[in-house]
């Protein structure tokens, strides 16, 4: 129930983007001559019902990816530690098909393809600024820990105009107070949260629950409700493992009523 809004959205954007292909296929409005040399049609040809609907399906598949255990990378399908690895590519299948995607546009794809990319790229940094730029808060985190100089954020804001900062660093959205950049950018786990004045390697031996992913989330909560136990903290220990829609608004109550605290063991 709680996924239905993402879901309607998906379907919506799926639905459109298929009509829009099919029309353009019966109409004989497809004027890429790869495809029309795949197809085997002339410019201005019209495709039949059945070649639309192939055509349409393909390009929604393209634009949007197959998700599924059936195109997950075979590692993680054929072994039992592929299967157990499985859980932590769960929520990096978007970043893995869009990178795939960008690959094919910048070495298979022609002079569209290419502009197909930019267009990309550039919506990203329109609705996130510089900071949703693949791997640039990974640079930016390596650069501080190697160097001690944070040249790509805070060097980045200080040469810009104070009106121009927020807009460049976190995309069109701030202007309204709105930052999104954090939704839409791909880092790599872990190096994307590296902090200077920890070591490198404890940072990345500590973090080892981003890539193991949902299990680690859960393995946390679990161990969060414990704690909470052994405190006689029964309202904190429900927090903890309550439905995220429910943990939210605890959690909200918890902090206007008792303020930020934390769980320590005497």
């Amino acid at each position: 129930m709680m996924g239905l809004p993402m879901e309607m959205a998906e379907r919506y954007n799926r639905m459109s983007l298929a009509l829009a292909a099919y029309r353009a296929a019966r109409g004989g409005r497809v004027i890429n001559e790869k495809t029309l040399s795949k197809i085997g049609l002339k410019p201005g040809g019209q495709m039949n019902h059945a070649r639309a609907k192939a055509f349409a399906e393909e390009i929604v598949n393209d634009a949007h990816f197959i998700y599924g255990k059936a195109n997950r990378p075979q590692v993680l399908r054929g072994t039992a530690a592929g299967k157990l690895l499985s859980t932590a590519y769960t929520f990096r299948s978007f970043t893995h098909n869009l990178l795939s995607l960008w690959r094919w546009m910048l070495l298979h794809g022609d002079k569209e393809g290419r502009k197909a990319f930019a267009y990309s790229l550039m919506a990203m940094m329109a609705l996130g600024g510089l900071g949703a730029v693949p791997l640039y808060k990974m640079l930016a985190s390596l650069i501080r820990q190697l160097f001690g100089s944070d040249i790509l954020e805070t060097g980045v804001r200080s040469a810009l105009p104070a009106f121009a900062r927020d807009i460049v660093m976190y995309g069109a959205p701030s202007v309204v107070g709105i930052h999104i950049g954090g939704s839409i950018r791909m880092e790599l786990p872990v190096l994307g949260r590296i902090q200077t004045d920890r070591s490198l390697s404890s940072q990345i031996s500590g973090s080892m629950g981003d890539l193991i992913g949902i299990p680690w989330a859960m393995l946390e909560q679990f161990t969060d409700a414990v704690d909470a136990l052994r405190r006689g903290d029964l309202y904190r220990a429900g927090e903890a493992v309550a439905p995220s829609v429910f943990r939210n608004v605890m959690s909200g109550y918890r902090l206007w009523a008792e303020g930020q605290t934390a769980m320590l063991l005497i």
